[in-house]
């Protein structure tokens, strides 16, 4: 199993257009083989701070994911909102129980 943190942070006064752009990502994504999570989370302290927690299967489920068009055309949706790169972290489980 595969857990994604990636951590945004927009531009002031960009919230809505990226919630929007996210929200059709987010869709997207939950619809894909290999996901079994997938949701975008405000910073409760920080309205331009954002998180999107993802679970997946496996590595090759987050590869090909990444590969979508509903995730390509995100990125490029985003690319001039953001007030920082992208934080991206990435974890394989180290305990999986039932």
């Amino acid at each position: 199993m595969i857990i994604v943190h990636a951590f945004i942070e927009v531009k002031d006064g960009m919230e809505q257009e990226f919630i929007k752009a996210a929200a059709k990502c987010v869709e997207a994504t939950r619809q894909e083989s290999g996901n079994n999570f997938y949701t975008l989370y405000t910073d409760s302290f920080d309205p331009l701070k954002f998180v999107v927690v993802e679970e997946w299967e496996s590595q090759s489920a987050l590869d090909a994911h990444m590969q979508t068009p509903h995730f390509i055309t995100f990125g490029g949706e985003i690319e001039n909102l953001l007030a920082a790169p992208l934080d991206i972290k990435v974890f394989e489980a180290a305990l999986v129980t039932s």
